[in-house]
């Protein structure tokens, strides 16, 4: 695999590791967030009820019951309601059937299976003696909505941002790459003999810097094997002036 590419990919995955981590912690803290908002208003909502129909229980006074079960239906996410006294059903309103809690049981605080509704259960009683029971639903499919809605706007901005970053990673292989490119044709061109050869110096980090250091030793090698070829040159020349007068010696 190329540099280029390397690159590429080492960004990409670093920018993919960090993203999803965000996105996780951020749907997790706005779920518990509104998981707590739940929880507070159905409970503050279910004992504001309970203390309104002690007495009408108590009394069997089923129209008061009916009357404030309908009020606390036309409330903000209230699903259904259900009120026993002494194990028996007095009144109930909203679902027709309400759904189970996510471990099979019936009447249980809690989540049903789908995790659209959870429901309170509490007991109805005086001094510690249970003459009743209230079970309340609440919405709690809105709030999975949005959770589910936050989660995909979060995955198309991920998604984006990884595009950019593979695109800005490309850009710097690609630059980096293009440097490294004129030192490989440049040794290349030196093992070939070609001494003295020059590449363009962009920038001010450690690649420009060495790319001038190898023109400088490009330089130097150049000289360096000039000086050689003279010396080589002036040697031969000596030797054939030195043999010449030995032959015109010997003359």
């Amino acid at each position: 695999m190329s540099f280029r590419y390397k690159t590429i990919l080492g960004v990409a995955l670093i920018e993919a590791s960090l993203l999803i981590f965000l996105v996780w912690s951020t749907i997790g803290m706005m779920r518990s967030s509104n998981e707590s908002l739940l929880l507070q208003r159905a409970e503050s909502s279910t004992q504001l009820f309970v203390a309104m129909i002690k007495d009408p229980i108590l009394s069997f006074d089923l129209a008061t019951l009916e009357t404030s079960v309908e009020q606390l239906l036309t409330g903000d996410g209230v699903s259904y309601v259900k009120v026993w006294g002494y194990d028996q059903l007095l009144t109930h309103g909203g679902l027709t059937q309400a759904p189970t809690n996510a471990d099979g049981s019936s009447a249980k605080t809690g989540f049903d299976r789908t995790g659209d509704l959870y429901r309170v259960v509490t007991d109805v009683g005086v001094a510690g003696e249970k003459y009743g029971q209230v079970e309340i639903g609440f919405d709690a499919a809105q709030m999975q909505a949005s959770l589910a809605e936050a989660l995909q706007s979060a995955s198309v901005v991920a998604f984006v941002e990884i595009i950019l970053s593979a695109l800005f990673s490309f850009l710097l292989g690609t630059w980096l790459v293009r440097q490294l490119e004129d030192l490989r044709d440049a040794s290349k061109a030196i093992s070939n003999g070609e001494y003295g050869v020059q590449i363009p110096v962009r920038g001010k980090d450690e690649i420009a810097e060495t790319a001038s250091l190898f023109n400088n030793m490009s330089k130097d090698l150049q000289t360096a094997t000039q000086e050689l070829l003279d010396l080589n040159q002036s040697l031969e020349q000596q030797v054939l002036n030195r043999t010449a007068e030995l032959a015109y010696s010997k003359q």
